[in-house]
């Protein structure tokens, strides 16, 4: 049941309870004590002030659930700001037929609003000027397509905050275009055996290859220590025919040394494969991890053993040598 907006409650009481029925109460005869005018009418109003707020509890109810549905279309599906549009809705700030720029305004200054949307708070700080909810919105569609159509792995740009770099600093879908056309050109041209290596330890493919150079602030570090662990292994394999996993090579990118270093190392690895792929009686073992963290230097101990061996085999050539002098002389 409604009541008719332009009737008041004094005149739905009149039209109802008229005061000359002379029968009382709804015109029944009661044995109890009929009401009187005044405790009708404000049992009236009290009806009337129940069933209006019933009304604009279920127009809230709808029209939340029909902004929430379009928010979640739109991938915002946050509890807190779906929570913020409820109380926008119950204040009346904004209806079920406002539109996402319209919720904008209303919640810009919404914790979760500035969180979701936290680009617009970085470029008003840098004193750029913002977007509104439905700009910001398409950025992140032509962003997310862009990559898609590039092939790129689904988790490198999965959520909001991976866009808001690009927002941040005017980065257009053209342009990152541009980036994505770079980082498979950088891929094709570069040193094939450092690709391989980067595939090979991190199991990647070319377009999460490609994903490195997109963005070289994002994920900098990892990025970094991933090439430059491609490039040690990719020497170690070169030089001593040694295959380095990816904690390997990690630990000696950490330790600093670089793609020159290791190509001497493991040159000089190489170039004694008699000394270390051999184990006299007598003689110390010696691990790979000894052979690697001894002849760069980050494991004295084990430099330590393989100087030992060294002086040792060199004393038993040295006395194999004279061995075979006296043996001619005589």
């Amino acid at each position: 049941m409604s009541m008719p907006n332009a009737m008041s409650p004094d005149d739905f009481m009149a039209q109802t309870f008229p005061a000359s029925s002379g029968q009382g109460t709804l015109g029944i005869v009661e044995e109890t004590e009929p009401m009187s005018a005044e405790e009708i009418r404000a049992e009236v109003r009290r009806f009337y002030q129940e069933l209006n707020a019933r009304e604009q509890q279920q127009q809230v109810e709808t029209a939340t659930t029909i902004l929430t549905n379009t928010l979640r279309y739109y991938g915002i599906d946050d509890p807190a700001l779906i929570n913020d549009v409820k109380s926008a809705l119950a204040d009346r700030r904004i209806t079920g037929q406002s539109t996402l720029d319209d919720i904008g305004i209303q919640l810009r200054e919404s914790e979760s609003f500035r969180k979701r949307f936290a680009a617009n708070e970085q470029r008003r700080a840098a004193n750029k000027p913002v977007f509104s909810v439905t700009q910001l919105l398409q950025l992140e569609s032509q962003y997310r397509q862009v990559l898609r159509n590039a092939g790129l792995p689904d988790e490198f740009y999965d959520q909001p905050d991976d866009f808001q770099q690009l927002i941040v600093g005017d980065v257009s879908p053209d342009e990152l275009q541009d980036r994505v056309q770079s980082g498979y050109r950088a891929v094709r041209e570069a040193d094939p055996a450092v690709v391989n290596e980067l595939k090979t330890l991190y199991g990647l493919q070319d377009s999460e290859l490609a994903a490195f150079f997109i963005d070289p602030t994002r994920a900098q570090d990892t990025v970094l220590r991933a090439a430059r662990a491609a490039e040690v292994a990719s020497q170690a394999r070169r030089q001593a025919g040694i295959e380095l996993s990816a904690g390997e090579a990690e630990t000696l990118v950490r330790q600093g040394i670089n793609q020159e270093e290791a190509r001497q190392g493991f040159a000089a690895i190489g170039f004694q494969q008699e000394l270390f792929g051999t184990q006299l009686p007598g003689e110390e073992a010696i691990t790979r991890q000894d052979i690697i963290e001894g002849t760069f230097g980050t494991n004295q101990a084990a430099a330590q053993r393989i100087a030992t061996r060294q002086r040792r085999r060199q004393a038993r050539f040295q006395e194999g040598g004279q061995a075979a002098l006296g043996t001619v002389g005589e």
